[in-house]
């Protein structure tokens, strides 16, 4: 829906608490309906409805209480009462909500300079269940201290929340996140590039995830995921280009224990980890649900030895396209001869 039905919502109750005469109102929402449709005139946060949900630099999220929303004309900008004001061109947080929001999707995405949040320590978000593209393109964000805190156990969709966020290396903060609840992790550290430690994660609760497709994906400077090591994925179907992209990622010796037999897709799993050598760690996985296998270890030029997959139950595989496609020093195939991929018509 474009910007030009959109409508403002103004109350009662906001007219009488700012003491606004009929006119002075009516100017206040003829100025910010004017930059809604224009959205060049002035550089200002806009809040329009559009059935429940409220817009914010074209992303949607729910609002709480929205009757009770007060809106003020101020200095060239739109400021929240008790809510929320932030313009695009800002790089730091300047008020917040103070009502709880149950969907926080898409709230900070694309703010490519925002680079303080020290205000979102006060952010209630108890009762948010997405968290789905929250700091998306945020590639300046160094400091997620403020999240320490964050009670995020209702939560089920981080999908995306943090990635692009070039500058972030310490995710220490995060530790002790209760993400029990979760179930879609799908992109959410993806092209973190400075992202080198990820300990921080090791005693998540990941039980109930199933979807962990590019979580770590174009990480390129990880390098180990000992932290992993006592994941429980046995919940997991996805793993598609979880670790894609990971050039620096050499030692995955923690995958070893992981309960992988509900996976289904493994496609570009580990394509162009250039540095991956040594994939005994994977030798006892059960991948006798996996379907997809296309390009899992492409380009993983380093990889000489897939012994480790020789016993791999792979009947159930419909799709192996270029699965070691541009593994430079692989010249051995003997270990595949007994997989059934009778499934694959290409391959036929």
């Amino acid at each position: 829906m474009g910007c030009c039905s959109s409508k403002i919502l103004f109350t009662k109750e906001t007219e009488r608490n700012n003491n606004d005469t009929q006119e002075h109102f009516s100017k206040k929402k003829e100025l910010i309906t004017k930059e809604i449709k224009t959205r060049n005139e002035i550089n200002l946060i806009y809040y329009a409805e559009f059935d429940d949900t409220y817009q914010i630099f074209g992303k949607k999220f729910v609002v709480n209480n929205k009757d009770n929303i007060d809106l003020i004309f101020e200095e060239k900008q739109i400021k929240l009462v008790d809510k929320y004001s932030f313009r695009k061109g800002d790089n730091k947080v300047t008020m917040i909500i103070k009502n709880k929001l149950t969907n926080l999707s898409f709230m900070f995405s694309e703010c490519r300079i925002l680079k303080d949040i020290t205000e979102l320590k006060y952010l209630d978000v108890s009762e948010s269940i997405s968290f789905e593209y929250m700091f998306y393109g945020c590639n300046r964000i160094k400091d997620i201290k403020p999240l320490e805190n964050w009670d995020v156990s209702n939560s089920n969709n981080f999908a995306c929340m943090f990635s692009s966020c070039e500058s972030l290396s310490d995710i220490k903060p995060l530790e002790n996140w209760n993400v029990s609840n979760a179930n879609n992790f799908q992109n959410m550290f993806s092209y973190c590039d400075s992202l080198i430690n990820i300990t921080p994660l090791k005693h998540w609760n990941v039980s109930n995830v199933n979807d962990f497709s590019c979580m770590f994906s174009s990480c390129k400077s990880l390098s180990d995921v000992k932290a992993l090591e006592n994941w429980n994925v046995s919940n997991a179907n996805n793993f598609g280009c979880m670790f894609y992209g990971c050039s620096s990622l050499k030692d995955i010796k923690a995958l070893g224990n992981w309960n992988v037999s509900n996976v289904i897709n493994f496609q570009y799993m580990f394509f162009k980890c250039i540095v991956l050598s040594d994939i005994k760690a994977l030798e006892n996985w059960n991948v006798s649900n996996g379907n997809k296998f296309i390009s899992m270890f492409a380009y993983c030029e380093s990889l000489s030895d897939i012994k480790p997959l020789e016993n791999w139950n792979v009947s159930n595989g419909k799709y192996f396209g270029y699965m070691f496609y541009g593994c430079k020093l692989l010249k051995d195939l003997k270990p595949l001869e007994k997989w059934n991929v009778s499934k694959d018509n290409k391959v036929k």
